[in-house]
């Protein structure tokens, strides 16, 4: 998403995704642009919203965002949160003591 990779580049990736995801009953559920949101989320980090706006408007990360798309449908992944580790996909939300246990079982055996 144009938003977030924008977002990234002011060095804010995961605190934007993470407002979105947080927020998506307030903009997915809804047929109206979500522009609007997607800025006022920014604003309330303090990004710069006209660097965001102006990668919306001019699709600056469509490619990558649709390379991101392709690489994980063809790794089958459908749904968020999707974790892989060592190979293993785990999908849902994990407690942090399933995934400190599954990666010292790894970091055991190595």
């Amino acid at each position: 998403m144009n938003a977030v990779e924008a977002a990234g580049e002011q060095g804010m990736f995961f605190e934007l995704g993470s407002s979105l995801f947080s927020h998506q009953s307030e903009w997915g559920e809804s047929d109206a642009d979500p522009t609007d949101l997607f800025l006022k989320y920014a604003t309330d980090l303090k990004l710069d919203a006209g660097k965001i706006k102006a990668a919306i408007d001019s699709h600056t990360f469509d490619s990558k965002v649709d390379r991101d798309l392709k690489d994980a449908q063809g790794l089958g992944v459908n749904s968020t949160p999707t974790f892989f580790i060592n190979g293993k996909k785990y999908i849902g939300v994990q407690s942090i003591e399933t995934l400190r246990t599954t990666v010292d079982a790894i970091l055991s055996v190595n």
